[in-house]
């Protein structure tokens, strides 16, 4: 066999391994940007799909039923409510200074709106947080603090508008809880005793309404927390300073987050946490 003949069989081999592997890199890539394509279809099916909350286009001024600005108006916003309740849904609106309150408990077609320049600021005090409610901490069900704005089994439920929701949180109010550096020369107050109990209880398959850790457990509420609710929209507003995790759906359907800020930077200042 000649050098000519083994070199020109050698050039042919070259080029059809090299036409082989150039198809199959083609036919992958071909692949890939279909399954690409796909994914993304899914997702946008996944979004039309999404059901927003319906809300009666009724307003509850909270400086109606005796919110003043710059004071507790806790009362006024649970009087709001009531109202709000009481007519079938409608719109719960902070507007025109800072109002501060305790947690705030929403129901059934209901949206706190947060008017633009206007703060809703919560009281970082614990036992304002008690009695103890149904929640939810890193995944576990347990009875503790109240998240500052909660919702448990309610549908059409809003928190809009493009003022601020402050929790309150700094290095001497909740986030000392969270122990290590964050509680050293503070206090002896920690969660970790609380925490390790809780996932011992998860293990052992205690009864949740068992699992109590509240007034001395140290365990941070979540900001916002829906719980086993339908049809969830949180829209435009900036939320500073939680104690904990700051959005946090738990076992809810239909939920959209839209143009949020989140400013926290406090320990477990998680934007939006999801639980399913």
């Amino acid at each position: 066999m000649s050098p000519e003949r083994i070199d020109r069989r050698t050039v042919v081999r070259m080029l059809l391994a090299s036409g082989l592997a150039g198809s199959v890199h083609g036919l992958a890539g071909c692949a890939t940007r279909r399954g690409v394509e796909s994914d993304w279809r899914q997702a946008a099916e996944i979004r039309a799909a999404i059901r927003a909350p319906v809300i009666p286009r009724r307003d509850f001024d909270i400086r109606d039923y005796g919110g003043r600005a710059d004071a507790d108006s806790s009362t006024a916003i649970s009087d709001a409510i009531a109202a709000c309740r009481a007519a079938g849904g409608g719109r719960i609106v902070i507007d025109g200074g800072r109002f501060l309150t305790g947690p705030v408990h929403l129901g059934s077609r209901m949206e706190l709106h947060i008017a633009e320049g206007a703060t809703l600021a919560f009281i970082p005090e614990p036992d304002r947080y008690l009695p103890p409610v149904l929640t939810h901490w890193e995944g576990l069900e347990f009875m503790g603090y109240s998240p500052l704005i909660y919702a448990r089994g309610q549908t059409d439920v809003a928190i809009t508008g493009k003022g601020t929701l402050d929790g309150s949180a700094n290095e001497t109010t909740w986030w000392h809880w969270k122990g290590g550096r964050w509680g050293i020369g503070k206090t002896d107050e920690d969660q970790k005793f609380a925490r390790r109990k809780l996932m011992e209880d998860a293990e052992n398959h205690v009864p949740v309404h068992e699992r109590i850790y509240a007034d001395g457990a140290y365990l941070r509420p979540p900001f916002i927390q829906p719980f086993d609710c339908e049809r969830i929209l949180i829209e435009d507003v900036t939320i500073r300073s939680a104690p904990f995790w700051l959005i946090n759906p738990v076992l809810c359907r239909d939920v959209i987050v839209r143009g949020v800020t989140c400013e926290s930077y406090g320990p477990n200042s998680d934007g939006c946490d999801p639980e399913s």
